[in-house]
């Protein structure tokens, strides 16, 4: 199956130049396991993501360049350096696209989505337009495609064609129960069934309706499939979550 395929680098790089991918609509990581080893989140380099700061909100640049366990953007460009593949990773929660950068900076596609009238993105492009600003990213080969839709809304075929990769980056509106979009967005990757990757969750200790919505995760992993990781030392102050679908994570401290 799909789900069991290993890419070797040169094949991954015909895979995204001939636009195909024996890996899409698989969920699963292609690896046997996903190994988080802190001491390599904190000490790895950030020359990449210093080249890519630029297309970020100016204000936002500092926080790209932060260290592992203050921001969760090394943490992000670790993951798709290590065990990315031909497959998109998807970003929901476009705001100033920093996010999308990190993820996207060693080549995988980067699907990222946000409300229909969000337009926080027009500020990583510092004066200038869409079209422009995208020519200068994949000229930094870096490939992002924007998604202004409800992820709620769209039928279950078009969600489960976004949803259909390894690794899903969440961050959003942060009241998961006062405004559901999180907790809504879960149960829809659960109805897919079989989802078999791992979702990243930003901010689960922010607010007292966050620290509810992780401990209700945590309470819940073994009913509803997966096991759940708090990375917040090598994430984002504010508190990093992982859900592992895939059995595969081994954390290393």
């Amino acid at each position: 199956s799909s789900a069991d395929l290993v890419l070797s680098g040169g094949e991954l790089r015909d895979a995204r130049q001939s636009g195909s991918c024996a890996l899409a609509a698989s969920s699963s990581p292609q690896q046997q396991e996903i190994t988080i080893e802190k001491s390599k989140v904190r000490s790895f380099s950030k020359t990449r993501l210093s080249e890519l700061k630029q297309f970020t909100y100016p204000k936002y640049e500092k926080h790209m360049m932060n260290k592992a366990g203050n921001e969760h953007y090394t943490l992000l460009e670790y993951m798709t350096a290590t065990y990315g593949d031909c497959r998109h990773v998807v970003d929901i929660g476009t705001r100033f696209v920093a996010s999308s950068l990190a993820l996207g900076a060693h080549e995988p596609p980067v699907w990222t989505f946000d409300i229909p009238e969000s337009t926080e993105r027009n500020f990583a492009f510092r004066g200038e337009s869409e079209k422009v600003w995208k020519e200068k990213v994949e000229a930094a080969k870096v490939d992002i495609r924007f998604h202004n839709i409800d992820l709620l809304k769209v039928s279950s075929h078009e969600f489960s064609k976004y949803m259909s990769t390894w690794l899903i980056m969440l961050d959003t509106h942060h009241l998961p129960y006062s405004n559901p979009f999180e907790r809504e967005w879960l149960n829809r990757l659960l109805q897919m069934g079989d989802f078999s990757g791992l979702v990243l969750l930003d901010d689960i200790n922010l607010n007292k309706e966050m620290k509810k919505w992780w401990k209700e995760l945590e309470d819940k992993a073994t009913e509803r499939g997966y096991k759940t990781y708090d990375l917040t030392s090598v994430g984002h102050v504010s508190g990093t979550g992982l859900l592992d679908f895939s059995g595969k994570v081994r954390i290393v401290e």
